[in-house]
């Protein structure tokens, strides 16, 4: 199992005013940068926390390593994440749930159905 991200244009994009390289707000390519690792514990890089993820750097085990590798977790664009959406059927989803992206978002409790 793993899980895709994006920032979607209602928060970081288009929805807020113009997007780079016009303006300061994510592109429909633009990918988020960052983390989703516990931050305040585990800052940068899991394997070599507190210090940057150098080649010489020792690292902690994956299988010690407080970081949930077992679901990977993989940062997509907008733009990327909008035929994904699209493709989801089931019971549409609650508005604050529904973003900029200007889709019938659903749960996808059905297969997805891609073309």
């Amino acid at each position: 199992m793993g899980c895709l991200i994006y920032s979607d244009p209602h928060e970081d994009g288009y929805v807020q005013g113009d997007t780079f390289p016009n303006g300061a707000w994510r592109p429909k390519d633009g990918v988020q940068r960052g983390s989703v690792a516990d931050m305040p514990i585990y800052p940068g890089d899991p394997l070599t926390p507190g210090i940057g993820a150098t080649k010489n750097a020792k690292r902690l085990p994956v299988q010690g390593c407080a970081d949930d590798y077992e679901n990977p977790v993989l940062p997509i664009s907008y733009g990327d994440a909008q035929p994904l959406l699209a493709a989801l059927t089931g019971r549409v989803a609650p508005e604050a749930w529904r973003g900029g992206l200007g889709l019938r978002i659903t749960l996808g409790l059905a297969p997805p159905k891609c073309t």
